[in-house]
C-alpha cells in the first residue's frame, strides 16, 4: 500500500484548524485510489481470475480500512470517535478465521490469491487491530462512556449461534466453529461503533467515516459472493450440530442483516462525498427524537420527552 500525508505537524487537538479537515478528507481520497489501483493489480499479477477472488477483494477492503484509521490516530493523535468494542470484536474475528484458514483449505478462497495473499491479509488485519486496541486503551481521549455497546455481548451471542448452526465444510467440527463463529460476530462488529457515532451527536470524522465505509464495501462483496455460492454450507452434518443442513440458509440471512446494518451508512457517506458535507450518522428519527429530550439528569437521558423542570 503507499499512502500520503500531508497534515501539518503538530496537530494534537480533536478539534481541527481551519482548512485541515479539507486535507483530511482529499488525503482519504487519494488512499481510496491508491487502494483501487493496489486491487487491480493484485488481480492481474496474484490472482488466477476466478470468481472467489471476490472473497480476497473482501478481506482487502477489511484490512485497508483499518489501514485508514490507524493512520488517522497516528496523524491527530486522538482516538475520539473510535469504538473499543469494535476493535475487538475484529480482533476476534481475523484470529478465529485466521485459524479455520490455516488447518482448512475449505474456507480458503479457489483463486491464486488463496494461496499465500488472503493468509497475508487476515494476519496483517489481526496486527493492525491490535495495535489499534492498545493506542485506544491507553489513551486519555477514549470515548469510554460513549462506547455502551459491549463486546463480549456480541461475542456471547456468535457462540451460542456458533454452537447451534454452523456448516460442514472441514471433517474438524472445531474449525466449523472457529469459521462460523467469526462470521457471526462480523455480522453485529459494526453496531458498537454506529452506536458511538450516535451518542457523540451524529457527526463523524472523515477518516473514521472511511473507516466504516472500507468494512461496509467488504461486506457488499462478500455478500455477493456467497449469494451465488451458498448452497455449499448446506450439507449435512455427521455431528451433533442442529440445523447443519440449514446453515447456508441461515448464512444468507447473516450475511444480509450485514449489508442491510451498513446501507444507511453508505448511503449517507457517498452523499457525503458527493455534496462535500460533513458525514452525520444520525438519521431523521433520531434526531426528532433527541431535540424532543430535555436532559436534566442521567436517568432522563434515554427517555423521549421528558420534562423535569430541567436547564
Amino acid at each position: 500500500f503507499v499512502f500520503f500525508f500531508q497534515a501539518e505537524d503538530g496537530i494534537r487537538d480533536v478539534e481541527r484548524s481551519r482548512g485541515l479537515g479539507d486535507v483530511y478528507k482529499r488525503q482519504g481520497l487519494i488512499n481510496w485510489v491508491f487502494f483501487l489501483v493496489f486491487t487491480f493489480l493484485i488481480f492481474i499479477f496474484v490472482s488466477s481470475k476466478d470468481y472467489s477472488f471476490m472473497l480476497t477483494v473482501s478481506s482487502m477492503f477489511q484490512v485497508f480500512a483499518f489501514f485508514m484509521i490507524l493512520f488517522m490516530v497516528l496523524q491527530t493523535k486522538s482516538v475520539s470517535g473510535i469504538s473499543l468494542h469494535t476493535l475487538i470484536c475484529y480482533l476476534l474475528v481475523f484470529i478465529f478465521r485466521t485459524i479455520a484458514i490455516t488447518f482448512e483449505q475449505g474456507f480458503l478462497p479457489e483463486d491464486a490469491s488463496g494461496d499465500w495473499f488472503y493468509h497475508v491479509m487476515e494476519g496483517l488485519g489481526a496486527l493492525i487491530t491490535i495495535v489499534m486496541i492498545l493506542l485506544v486503551w491507553q489513551s486519555s481521549r477514549y470515548d469510554s462512556d460513549f462506547d455502551s455497546a459491549k463486546s463480549y455481548y456480541i461475542a456471547a451471542i456468535a457462540f451460542v449461534a456458533a454452537l447451534i448452526i454452523r456448516p460442514s465444510i472441514s471433517r474438524k467440527s472445531w474449525l466449523n466453529f472457529c469459521w462460523i463463529f467469526a462470521f457471526y460476530i462480523e455480522t453485529f462488529a459494526i453496531i458498537p461503533q454506529l452506536m458511538l457515532f450516535v451518542k457523540k451527536g451524529g457527526e463523524i470524522e472523515d477518516f473514521t467515516g472511511h473507516f466504516v465505509a472500507g468494512l461496509g464495501f467488504s461486506r457488499v462483496f462478500s455478500f455477493i459472493f456467497w449469494l451465488f455460492t451458498y448452497g455449499e454450507l448446506n450439507r449435512p452434518s455427521n455431528s451433533v450440530v442442529l440445523f447443519s443442513a440449514w446453515a447456508g440458509y441461515f448464512f444468507m440471512f447473516m450475511q444480509f442483516i450485514q449489508v442491510l446494518v451498513f446501507a444507511d451508512f453508505l448511503f449517507k457517506y457517498f452523499m457525503s462525498l458527493k455534496k462535500g458535507i460533513p458525514l452525520n450518522a444520525q438519521t431523521d428519527y433520531v434526531q426528532s427524537l433527541k431535540s424532543c429530550l430535555l436532559y436534566t439528569s442521567d436517568a432522563a437521558d434515554d427517555t423521549p420527552c421528558v420534562d423535569l423542570g430541567g436547564r
